[in-house]
Parts: structure tokens; sequence; C-alpha cells
């Protein structure tokens, strides 16, 4: 039976009473009870459901964990939504972890409603535009049937909040749909990338719960994180989604919290140094294929994703990074031809050192960007959407003490 949150103590005391520093991943887990628990406050008063949509993933899985520790199992449902792309093994195991959560379970297929909605939108065409259906049109359908519909739809009958558990890695890759599993009102692991998301899950079996709630199958990814939308993504056959985890992770946290630039990447590749990322991801998945970070931007102009528990990371990829990421990219591009930037991104920093300055046989770095200038003094701040710096017009001081 699994324990109530009021069993495990808020601290850690060791000996002699002196409270013991935490580990990251502890510090990390009682950051997002405590947001989680702040709903309460924000959702307008009293204790409300929660609704996590389960897949039997290890995102949605750790979603729902950390719904019950926070809650209690009486203030959490949970819902799996499966289609004929749904592996057995994912959807005993969103039932497995359920029943030992104790939470409310229910299955609500969703296969007759998505095979009339595809049939209905691929037979809609415009007179000067026949349109194109492609498996990306198809597979983003099922999505937002499950968030847009059915979350939103069971959240209202019962007067549920439900969750968005989606994770770093895949918000910032825009491995997402836009009205689909975009939705919910606070993702607790938005925060969190992919590899924490795995370490958190470990965490949780081994020193919360004390027992497998989290299946061992996902841990080990014996069963490969998959979206499960197409035949493409067939689990059974080890076939999931297309990011190398770790290797992205590693990637994303130069780019977004230590504001690397993508010349630095290209010159550490170049000069075999790995010291800036050894103990991010393992080296050999230096080989592994490299795609373009940042291909969908738009869809992040597009929406403002769900509430975020922000954690310890010093930046994060909202406007103030968007901004500087375009600066860097369209200064990248002015260093590096179009073609060259393309193979790169499409073969994988194996090849790098053929493609750089391509057909001239100069295999040396580009040079270093110039610095930029320094900022005005005074600029507006960033929740009136005007600019991100340190000057807020509104209280007229400076957030950061600087000059």
């Amino acid at each position: 039976m699994i324990s109530s949150p009021a069993d495990r103590p808020a601290t850690a005391v060791g000996d002699g009473g002196v409270t013991r520093s935490q580990r990251e991943i502890e510090a990390v887990y009682d950051a997002i009870l405590t947001g989680l628990r702040h709903m309460d406050h924000v959702s307008g008063g009293g204790e409300r459901g929660f609704l996590v949509g389960v897949s039997g993933g290890i995102d949605s899985t750790v979603v729902a964990c950390l719904l019950q520790r926070a809650f209690g199992s009486e203030r959490v449902f949970a819902v799996n939504m499966p289609t004929r792309f749904n592996a057995a093994v994912t959807r005993e195991n969103a039932k497995a972890s359920c029943r030992l959560l104790e939470v409310d379970y229910l299955s609500c297929p969703i296969e007759d409603l998505y095979q009339q909605v595809s049939a209905r939108i691929e037979a809609v065409e415009f007179p000067r535009s026949k349109g194109s259906y492609d498996r990306l049109v198809d597979e983003n359908i099922q999505a937002r049937i499950r968030c847009s519909d059915i979350l939103a739809g069971i959240a209202a009958k019962h007067g549920l909040i439900f969750t968005n558990n989606g994770n770093k890695t895949e918000l910032a890759l825009g491995y997402t749909t836009l009205y689909g599993d975009l939705d919910g009102a606070i993702g607790p692991i938005a925060d969190l990338y992919k590899v924490q998301v795995y370490e958190l899950g470990r965490y949780l079996n081994d020193e919360v719960f004390g027992q497998e709630v989290i299946p061992c199958n996902l841990l080990t990814m014996e069963t490969v994180p998959s979206a499960e939308l197409s035949e493409a993504q067939d689990v059974t056959r080890g076939l999931g989604d297309p990011i190398k985890y770790g290797y992205h992770d590693a990637v994303l946290r130069q780019l977004i919290e230590y504001r690397r630039h993508p010349a630095d990447l290209v010159r550490w590749y170049l000069d075999g140094e790995r010291s800036g990322f050894e103990s991010d991801w393992n080296p050999d998945s230096w080989s592994a294929s490299y795609r373009f970070l940042f291909v969908r931007r738009k869809v992040r102009r597009q929406v403002k994703g769900p509430l975020q528990l922000d954690l310890f990371e010093p930046r994060e990829i909202d406007y103030d990074y968007r901004v500087e990421f375009e600066t860097l990219c369209r200064n990248w591009v002015n260093q590096v031809d179009v073609l060259t930037l393309y193979e790169f991104l499409r073969f994988g920093v194996t090849e790098l050192h053929f493609l750089v300055r391509k057909g001239t046989g100069d295999v040396t770095p580009p040079p270093p960007p110039s610095p930029p200038p320094p900022p005005p003094r005074l600029r507006p701040c960033c929740w009136c959407s005007c600019c991100a710096w340190c000057w807020c017009w509104c209280c007229w001081r400076c957030w950061c003490g600087c000059p």
C-alpha cells in the first residue's frame, strides 16, 4: 500500500540533528511537490482534483506519481486513451501503476473518434487546394482528440484540473502538438530534461515508494520512449521518438542554460574537446544524428504553454531566449553556408570535418563571433512583452540592482 504524502519527512536530518544537504534530485522532487501544492491557492481555493492522461510511458507515469505524493490518491484521476497503435505493454504499464498508486483509473479508447475525424479531414478539399494528408497530420489528430476533446471534456465535467505531461527536451525541440499535448493547466515536469525525468523515476521507486510503482521496463528503456501515434512508433519493435535523449539534452542545456553559441559547439567538435559535456552525456553519443534543435520556433510563438514549475535552471526557453537564439542563428548562417549547416544538422557530427567549408578542403573552425554590443541602460520589462532585460518601466527600477 502506498503511504500518504504526510508520512514522508519534509526535511532530511543527519546525525546530531543537523539538516544534511540534499542531492539535486531530492531538491527537484521537493520543489515540484511544493509547486504543485501551491495550485490549491492559485486555482481559487478549495481542494480540486487533478486529471492526468496516462499513456504507460515514463513522463505520464512520473507525473501521476508526483500528483499522488502531492495531493493523495483520492484527488488524482487517471485516463488511458488508446488507439490501435498503443501496445499492450504500455496499456498494462498505465493500469498497473495506477493500481499501485490507488488512484481512480479508467480506459477511454478513442479509435472510433480517430477514424471518423481522420476520414473527414482527409476528404476535405478546397477548390484551389487539395492539401496533403500525410503521417504528421494523422498523428496530430490523435493528440488533439486526447487532450483538447477527451481530457478537457472530462476535466470540465468533473471539475478537475488536467496536467501537461511534456518535458523540457521535447518542448525545446518542438516535439509536441499545438492544441494537443501542449494543453494542460500545469506542467509538473516541464522544466526537466528527459534524462532528469528518468532520474526522478528511479528516485521515486527506490526512495519514495520503496517498490516498483514505475515499471522497470520504462526505467531500463526496454520499452523505448514513444508517442505511439503510428506503426512507425511501435514500441514492440523498438521504434520510438526521433530524439537522441541524453545527446540532445546536453546540447540543449548548453544552448539554453549556458547560452553557448552554435559556433562554440562546432568548434568543440572540430577540436575534439568534450570537457563541457562529459558530465552531461556519454561520449559515444557524439556520433548520433544531429537534428535542428529549434526548427519549430513558430509553434512556441503561437502558444504560451502550461504553467511550468521553474526549478533550478538559470535560463528558460521562452521570450528572452527565443530572441537571443534567433540572433545567434542569423550570425551563424553568415559564417557557414546554408548547405553546410543543413548537412551538419542532418548527418551528425562525425561527418562535420568533411562538410565545413565544403569543396575547399579547409577544415579550419569558423572564427569566434564578435562580442555583442553592450545592452542599453534602460530596457522595458519582459512581462509586458516589450523586451527582456533588467529594467522595469512599471516599477521604475532595475531588477538586478545594476547602475
